[in-house]
């Protein structure tokens, strides 16, 4: 009967311990809030790698009207990235000329062959377009 009793003692104290101590040591006697449902609201600010291309191509608005919209480009080995899709040169350049309001093209190098990056600038130029390298 006395080993009972000190067994029980124990329990006690150990969860007296845990529920002071506030951590629980995982077994949810945190500080957190909620009920642990999981029906909780959700941050709608997730990203996807369209959203970001969508940055990089600002449009200008009407405190912008002297400022020119970019348009990023990334010339990735033989291959142009536009808009987060792969592009020949010849479609990103007839895109480029339906455009209808003031734009700089961001030239960005990833691992480019020389070739399809010298292919780009030298199409820019022929079509007097205005381009930074980035």
């Amino acid at each position: 009967m006395k080993k009972l009793l000190g067994i029980l003692i124990a329990i006690i104290i150990v969860i007296v311990i845990f529920t002071l101590l506030g951590n629980g040591l995982g077994f949810g006697f945190g500080k957190g809030k909620g009920d642990g449902s999981g029906e909780g609201t959700r941050d709608n600010n997730t990203s996807t790698v369209s959203d970001a291309t969508e940055d990089n191509e600002t449009k200008p608005t009407t405190e912008d009207v002297d400022k020119a919209a970019t348009i990023a480009v990334t010339v990735f080995e033989n291959d142009y990235i536009y808009q987060n899709k792969k592009t020949s040169l010849d479609d990103f350049i007839k895109e480029l000329k339906v455009i209808d309001y003031a734009f700089v093209v961001e030239v960005t190098d990833d691992n480019a062959s020389l070739k399809a990056y010298n292919n780009l600038i030298e199409a820019l130029e022929e079509e007097s377009i205005e381009y930074t390298e980035k």
